[in-house]
């Protein structure tokens, strides 16, 4: 069972936005890189009503991103756009967080005009969806 925390900023009046994590799931697997893909949000229904996940918050959830927790056996793996790291306790993951914005305060903001991201966005369509592509990376297939 890997439980899926999301990052949430929180403005605390004129003080610097802080980090925190919220749990948003509990996904039935033993793989971060199956955690990470089963987080996603495509098609209209939520991500947390499929089978094999335990949705802890009421309301539909966002996709899982970098700089969000996967917890497996105790461990904590924050998400970064090459994989997943270690990590001690959520703290650390949250100043990786404000770090990574501070260099970089645009980090996950669309890229292109919109028409340019829509074309993007869409597959080809004899290609594996983007999931399917990282499960058989992982397989060796």
């Amino acid at each position: 069972m890997i439980r899926v925390h999301h990052a949430t900023t929180l403005q605390d009046g004129d003080e610097e936005h802080s980090v925190t994590y919220v749990l948003v799931a509990e996904i039935k697997t033993h793989s971060l890189d199956v955690a990470l893909a089963t987080s996603q949000q495509f098609g209209s229904r939520p991500w947390t009503e499929r089978p094999h996940i335990r949705a802890v918050v009421a309301t539909p959830c966002r996709s899982t991103s970098i700089g969000d927790v996967l917890e497996f056996r105790g461990e904590l793996h924050v998400i970064r756009p090459t994989g997943f790291t270690r990590i001690e306790s959520f703290a650390a993951a949250a100043a990786e967080l404000r770090a990574a914005v501070a260099l970089e305060p645009n980090i996950g903001a669309p890229k292109g005009t919109p028409k340019e991201r829509s074309r993007a966005s869409r597959p080809e369509p004899s290609a594996p969806g983007w999931i399917g592509q990282v499960l058989a990376s992982r397989s060796g297939r």
